[in-house]
């Protein structure tokens, strides 16, 4: 009897090994499965701040250019549809005379 106990010792032995190595092997597929969706993630947030920065740095610079075509095509139909001067540039209400001079 004393070796059925052993065998079955033996048999109960193999058979935990082989399911902790299951487990343990399932472990390690899971955790690289979580570190390739981790490091998907990273990406996309580094794509994404990237793309915000982008997006912040036109949001500053295209009014500096926006603004002052748009004022100036403002006063251009201002200037040529309402009569208005604002800068007098074309005022010859003083008495001043505009020559022009050739170079010979």
């Amino acid at each position: 009897c004393p070796n059925k106990i052993d065998e079955l010792c033996q048999v109960l032995s193999n058979e935990v090994q082989a399911r902790v190595q299951g487990v343990l092997e399932q472990i390690i597929r899971d955790s690289k499965a979580v570190k390739t969706m981790v490091d998907l993630k990273i990406k996309a947030h580094k794509s994404a701040v990237r793309h915000n920065r982008f997006a912040a740095a036109w949001g500053a610079v295209l009014p500096l250019i926006i603004f002052p075509l748009f004022a100036a095509l403002v006063y251009w139909a201002l200037l040529n549809m309402g009569g208005v001067d604002g800068m007098l540039l074309c005022d010859d209400q003083h008495g001043r005379v505009v020559q022009l001079v050739r170079a010979d």
